[in-house]
């Protein structure tokens, strides 16, 4: 279904979450398709592997959609979920193709509207250091000198407190 569509490139497929975590590495994709049910390591391992090492944004295509699921993908850091027919071998497998590349397209444009809003962000401002009163600006030594702060969509995990 996604190799149809000339606007996506299908750069590489995985047969467990294993493999998928190798190729994910390896490949790099801008958006991940993932089934809940795999041999060897499942949906929800992957993704949580997925979100700590190199989140990258997931659409779930599962037949495993009851609620707590399809909420626990979601909570796991899936960017949405699509319920797959749950006759195993079927023909109602394409009713699900243009949902399956509406949400492809979306995922991919949301994520390359937040690339261009961040580049617009620093193109148009100039972050000012922040000075206390008590403290005089260091002098330069050298050349130019950055400091970079950067989090995930979500920012850092909370603290835990004992």
């Amino acid at each position: 279904m996604l190799t149809g569509d000339g606007g996506i490139e299908v750069v590489g497929t995985a047969i467990d979450g294993v493999d998928a975590i190798g190729k994910t590495l390896r490949l790099a994709p801008d958006v991940i398709t993932l089934d809940l049910e795999m041999p060897n390591m499942d949906g929800f391992t992957f993704l949580r592997w997925l979100m700590k090492e190199r989140p990258t944004p997931v659409l779930v295509i599962s037949s495993r959609s009851d609620s707590r699921s399809v909420i626990r993908a979601l909570e796991l850091g899936a960017s949405d979920f699509i319920a797959k027919p749950e006759a195993r071998i079927s023909k109602s497998i394409e009713g699900i193709r243009d949902e399956l590349l509406a949400k492809v397209h979306g995922i991919l444009s949301l994520e390359m509207s937040k690339v261009r809003s961040t580049l617009d962000l620093l193109a148009r401002e100039r972050v000012q250091p922040v000075i206390r009163k008590d403290e005089e600006p260091a002098p330069r030594t050298s050349g130019i000198e950055v400091v970079a702060i950067a989090s995930s969509t979500g920012g850092p995990p909370p603290s835990r407190r004992s």
